[in-house]
């Protein structure tokens, strides 16, 4: 596909200031070296969708199934366009800024379909196990 053929596909705003795999395939090593940790002998099946793996620690012999969604919040100053114009001074552009950090122990096994929504911190101890279709939030959804 050519670049200009590029430039017409809608992208999520999430996209434009943070850093997304969103993958079919098996993470490479260039892509787990992004994590802020990648534990020896941990994966996480593809299809996947990971939003900011710097911000993301998982342990070692750690198992995600497929179909994860794993989201570590930086920007979402986006969201200031949706805001009603009467109410646009009640927010200040910092309350969209995040710090998040997600640590997934060491020996869990976490199944299919697994949602992860963090602005602030969420932490796993070491061998967890999570059902599928989890959602796991610090924050609403």
């Amino acid at each position: 596909m050519s670049s200009k053929g590029r430039s017409n596909i809608l992208r999520s705003p999430i996209e434009n200031k943070n850093v997304l795999l969103d993958k079919k395939t098996t993470l490479t090593s260039k892509e787990k070296n992004m994590f802020g940790y990648f534990g020896v002998g941990a994966k996480i099946k593809p299809p996947l969708r990971i939003l900011n793996p710097h911000r993301i620690h998982i342990g070692d012999k750690t198992s995600i199934q497929e179909y994860s969604h794993i989201n570590a919040f930086e920007d979402l100053s986006f969201l200031r366009e949706y805001i009603d114009s009467k109410y646009a001074n009640d927010f200040k552009n910092e309350d969209y800024f995040y710090e998040s950090r997600i640590e997934i122990g060491a020996e869990n096994q976490i199944g299919r379909f697994v949602f992860v929504s963090c602005t602030n911190r969420i932490r796993l101890e070491d061998n967890v196990v999570l059902s599928e279709r989890i959602f796991l939030g610090d924050n609403q959804h």
